[in-house]
Order: C-alpha cells, then sequence, then structure tokens
C-alpha cells in the first residue's frame, strides 16, 4: 500500500507521522511525502522517520494546491507504484492498528467489483479534543448511493483520509473529479469509487482523525466562498448526470434541499450574493423544479 501525503503545512506533520511511524505491517506500505513546496522545511521535520518507515520525500519546485489542489493530489500520487491507495494529510491522525485492519479486511473474500475501503471518522480540533465523530461502522458494505445521501443529509462528516482504494479504481473511475479549490471534489469522488466497485466496504474500529482548526483549512475559511458557491454548483450538475436514475426519488430530493441549505447557511456563512444564490438554485432545478424555487425563495428573504 501507498500512504500519500500531499504536503504542505509543518503545524501538525510530526504528529501525522507519529501516528503512521507506529503501525505495525510497516514492510506492507511506503509513505510518499509530496512537498507542494512549502515555505516551511518540511524535509527537517522528515528526515527523522526515514529509519522508522519506508519513505520517499518529494519536493515540488512549483505550488500546486494554491491553484489546484487534486491536480497536487494527482501528481503526490503518481510519485507510487503499489496497487492500493491511502490519500492521507499532513495534519491528521491515522489509528494506531490502521495498516492492520486495511490489511486483514484485503485478505477476506469480497463480492464487490473493485477494493474500495472506508475507515470510521471524528473530527478534532488542533489540540486533539474530539469535536464530533461519525457513527460507528458495521462490518460489511455501504452501496454508492446510500453514501452519497448520508452525505447530503448531513449524517456523515467526510474526508479523504477515512478511504483506502485500489490504483485500479482510480484509474477506472477517472481519476478525481476536479472543482474549483477542491471543494466537493472529494464527495464526488468517493461517490465515483463506490460506483465503480460496487460499493465501499467498511473497516469498524478505532477512527481516523481528520483535523478541523479554524482557519486552517477551506472547510472554515471565508476567503474562497465564491469558489465555494461556484463548485456546489458544478457539484450538483454532476450529480444529475452520475445518478440520472434517481431524478424522482423523493429522498434524494430532500437530501439536495438539505445540502444546499448547510452550505449557504454553515459552509458560506450566509456570504453570497442574489446571482450566486440564482445559480445554485437553478443547478438543483435540474432535478425538481418545485425544489429549486422553494429553495430560492426560502433564502431570498435574507436579502430583504
Amino acid at each position: 500500500m501507498a500512504i500519500v501525503i500531499p504536503a504542505y503545512k509543518g503545524r501538525f506533520l510530526k504528529e501525522t507521522l507519529d501516528s503512521i511511524a507506529v503501525q505495525a505491517h510497516k514492510d506492507e506500505f511506503v509513505l510518499y511525502i509530496g512537498d507542494d513546496a512549502s515555505p516551511e522545511r518540511l524535509d527537517k521535520i522528515v528526515e527523522s522517520y526515514q529509519n522508522k518507515v519506508n519513505l520517499v520525500y518529494h519536493r515540488f519546485s512549483e505550488n500546486m494546491g494554491g491553484k489546484d489542489l487534486v491536480a497536487h493530489w494527482e501528481r503526490c500520487i503518481q510519485l507510487s507504484a503499489e496497487p492500493f491507495i491511502w490519500l492521507f494529510s499532513d495534519d491528521d491522525l491515522m489509528p494506531a492498528d490502521g495498516v492492520e485492519r486495511f490489511m486483514e479486511a484485503l485478505s477476506r473474500p469480497h463480492h464487490q467489483r473493485g477494493y474500495f475501503f472506508r475507515f470510521p471518522l471524528a473530527v478534532i480540533d488542533g489540540e486533539n479534543k474530539r469535536i464530533r465523530a461519525n457513527r460507528p461502522l458495521e462490518e460489511g458494505s455501504v452501496s454508492c448511493y446510500r453514501l452519497l445521501l448520508d452525505k447530503l443529509q448531513g449524517k456523515i462528516d467526510s474526508a479523504a483520509v477515512e478511504y483506502v482504494f485500489s490504483r485500479e479504481i482510480w484509474q477506472s473511475a477517472g481519476g478525481f473529479v476536479h472543482f474549483p479549490m477542491a471543494w466537493c471534489s472529494d464527495d464526488a469522488t468517493w461517490a465515483a469509487f463506490a460506483r465503480h466497485a460496487g460499493g465501499v466496504i467498511s473497516l469498524p474500529g478505532q477512527p481516523v482523525c481528520w483535523r478541523n482548526v479554524e482557519g486552517a483549512n477551506i472547510s472554515n475559511s471565508a476567503g474562497h466562498d465564491k469558489d465555494k458557491l461556484h463548485a456546489t454548483i458544478l457539484f450538483l450538475r454532476w450529480m444529475r448526470n452520475m445518478f440520472s436514475d434517481y431524478v424522482d426519488d423523493p429522498e434524494l430530493i430532500s437530501a439536495l434541499q438539505c445540502y444546499i441549505h448547510t452550505i449557504l447557511r454553515i459552509s458560506l456563512h450566509k456570504h453570497y450574493n442574489i446571482c450566486g444564490l440564482w445559480g445554485v438554485s437553478m443547478a438543483l432545478g435540474r432535478f425538481n423544479k418545485r425544489a429549486a424555487f422553494t429553495t430560492f425563495f426560502r433564502n431570498f428573504r435574507l436579502f430583504s
């Protein structure tokens, strides 16, 4: 397995590497760190781990994450050749038995068309205190559509670090879905991977810890609100094409309305204009016109 970290920030990198260095089955994975031309000396942090894990460090001469984060993910993955990929990050924490659980699951027979795995997820702050956690996973698999609905309905948080996928699935799905600032890119990508794989296989146990620090990532930063809204519109269009068989499902329409409400009121902190609201409402209109007009007029009140 390739554990791939597209790195830029050094603040929590040592904690992340510590969580990887304690993994069992060290001969079963290689850690790849792609330095996105960081202004920090990430190499100084990384060098002390050279004798602890199989590690490949590469510093790119040009920063790409600031322009196209998904493209940076992809060039980091291209550093590797292993058949399975765990796309991690420079500030999150791996459960101590993460690699072991993956190896055990891989050894069991599965009925999916491909290999796509999912760990439980918890959200932590800058002091490693748990903010919230997804419900525990049960043995078995979850369908692509159910995974998407759970995300849209706000039943789960979702982050790249909770998924392990085969290189074959990554390639057959056409890689990652590209949206501005990678906003919604991961949600679209996991739905696409699950569809190609025939579902996502659960890895119950201790969660991967996704760090959400104020101002430290795009999720809670107000600096890219225009890009976030544009990406949300593109995501809605993408879902309309990908899930055309479900456009008449009332649960999907309700989930989309819930998702848009969350984006507008929480992710964007109500920082959007009428043109942006109209754009996202019309994207919803590709599914259901009544839902689109309801969404528009409900949120239009903010401008009155």
